[in-house]
């Protein structure tokens, strides 16, 4: 059983990092801070949480199969991915495909989104880019739990929202 401050480190982790530091950075920690064998040990907790305990999520039971099966079978290549997108979707996504361009005028990189550039600090580099946009994308996917938009939801042309809270505004 997972206990409150287990959950409570796997939010903050999901919730804060994402916006502060760019994906690489969240790597590193994993492997250098938490180590793989504590890293595994928090995956196995999630795993015997979600296969034994009564869950208060909003979940399909298919859906936390799915999950399960997962966070089983995913290597730990990308732990902050396993942990936010545990489902199938995300392995059609490689952020190496992603195209950065540099804008001359502004000395920044972009990349383009909708034929619109989307400029990136300066600080960031290519890799840290490419992977931060991949995240935007696979969290955005049709399928994601993270899309803004689903069924009950739409946003379309016209409509007033606030995005509070949302660091890309997608």
């Amino acid at each position: 059983m997972i206990g409150l401050e287990d959950r409570l480190y796997i939010l903050i982790i999901k919730k804060i990092t994402r916006f502060i530091f760019p994906e690489f950075i969240i790597q590193k920690f994993y492997h250098i801070f938490i180590g793989k064998k504590k890293y595994e040990r928090l995956k196995k907790k999630i795993i015997n949480y979600l296969e034994n305990e009564k869950i208060d999520i909003n979940f399909k039971n298919d859906e936390r199969l799915s999950i399960i099966d997962n966070l089983k079978k995913n290597s730990l290549l990308f732990p902050y991915i396993d942990f936010v997108f545990p489902y199938n979707f995300v392995k059609k996504y490689d952020f190496k495909k992603i195209n950065v361009f540099f804008d001359s005028e502004s000395h920044m990189r972009y990349t383009l989104f909708e034929n619109k550039k989307l400029f990136f600090p300066k600080k960031m580099s290519v890799k840290e880019i490419k992977i931060y946009v991949n995240e935007i994308l696979i969290s955005q996917d049709n399928e994601s739990p993270h899309r803004y938009n689903d069924e009950d939801f739409l946003v379309e042309d016209g409509d007033i929202i606030a995005d509070i809270g949302a660091a890309e505004g997608f």
